[in-house]
């Protein structure tokens, strides 16, 4: 009776020893998994409600309504000051421009005169600007409004200091400067003015030459 027990005990102490089992693996839950996933913020107009340039969207689709397309400009454009890299707004943005151009565009009878905007060769549409080393590079796109396709553009960017005075100069071309633009076409331009003047507050560029 007494070796029985002692090959029990002896059982006992062997199976107690046994090493875990490595292959063993305890997953997570998927309730795990769903509460880790953040919920996503309801936009309108690919605008999130709780950004800044929310409200300026709003009453740009407003003024846009009540066809007073200036003002749905400046809206537009103040929200992109808040998000500069939302694709949404920059298409609310150049909506309005285009808007504005065909109502400025149509003809009127003010005292027994016709009268009527002259159709602009091109439209810029889009400006912006950064700084790569003492380089000061400016780019945008520039959209052909003349109906016919054009060679050879060529811009020019004025820089002006806080007087509103003249400081510099360059010019700069279409990235597709050698295809040329079609008729309501767009491409991006680049002008860059290497060891600029420190004193620049402001800048405009403007079409000055092309073919």
């Amino acid at each position: 009776m007494s070796a029985v027990l002692l090959l029990l005990s002896g059982a006992a102490a062997e199976a107690q020893n046994l090493p875990q089992n490595t292959g063993r693996k305890i997953f997570p839950s998927p309730s795990d998994k769903e509460d880790e996933k953040s919920v996503a913020l309801p936009t309108v107009d690919g605008v999130p409600l709780t950004s800044p340039a929310f409200p300026l969207v709003q009453a740009g689709r407003q003024k846009m309504a009540d066809k007073r397309y200036a003002e749905a400009i400046e809206a537009f454009r103040t929200a992109l000051r808040l998000e500069p890299l939302n694709p949404n707004i920059w298409g609310l943005y150049d909506n309005a421009v285009i808007e504005d151009y065909n109502a400025k565009e149509s003809n009127s009878m003010v005292n027994g005169i016709a009268r009527g905007a002259l159709r602009p060769n091109f439209a810029i549409t889009r400006t912006d600007s950064y700084i790569d080393i003492n380089t000061l590079c400016i780019v945008g796109h520039l959209k052909n409004l003349s109906g016919t396709k054009k060679h050879k553009i060529v811009l020019t960017a004025r820089l002006f200091d806080k007087n509103n005075r003249e400081v510099a100069k360059a010019e700069g071309t279409l990235r597709n400067y050698d295809k040329g633009l079609l008729a309501n076409e767009s491409c991006l331009f680049e002008i860059l003015v290497k060891e600029y003047p420190k004193n620049v507050t402001d800048f405009k560029v403007e079409v000055s030459s092309w073919e």
